[in-house]
């Protein structure tokens, strides 16, 4: 039976390494965003603040990974981001390879409980603690969540 299942992890793992390596050289990257949660919250407020986080990390190519389904904004950073749908065995074999081992700091994650739980919903609602504060401290790691004004000023 161990055998089984180590022989059933290691299929899984490769088959997403190999999904990994051909998508990172069809999609050559700054940064790859995955979207695992279909139509959450976070999604909303991951493209809510995109501008700041493309800004802040200096970003000029970016792929963002998303399920069938997923209400997408307008599409308005055509110059940075490609849009690529990919299927749920794509992505959840990315997040399990992700988790066994961290294959690139080119990775962004938009959860909080893939590919393992962080803990982060824990603080909702202590002090005021939102999903939206969870998204730009945790997620995106910023200093600051940024206010209408910084974002109207971006523009891709």
């Amino acid at each position: 039976m161990k055998s089984n299942c180590n022989e059933k992890l290691y299929e899984v793992a490769r088959n997403a390494w190999e999904f990994w390596n051909k998508l990172s050289e069809e999609f050559i990257s700054d940064r790859y965003m995955l979207l695992p949660h279909l139509n959450d919250e976070y999604n909303k407020y991951a493209f809510k603040y995109l501008p700041y986080y493309i800004r802040k990390y200096s970003i000029n190519k970016m792929v963002i990974l998303y399920l069938e389904g997923e209400n997408l904004p307008p599409k308005k950073y055509e110059k940075t981001v490609i849009w690529k749908k990919i299927s749920e065995a794509e992505m959840e074999g990315l997040i399990k390879l992700y988790g066994l081992c961290f294959f690139s700091e080119k990775v962004t994650i938009v959860s909080l409980t893939k590919p393992y739980e962080t803990g982060g919903e824990r603080l909702l609602g202590i002090h005021g603690t939102t999903k939206e504060h969870l998204l730009c401290y945790d997620i995106y790691r910023f200093d600051e969540i940024p206010d209408d004004k910084q974002l109207s000023m971006m523009s891709y």
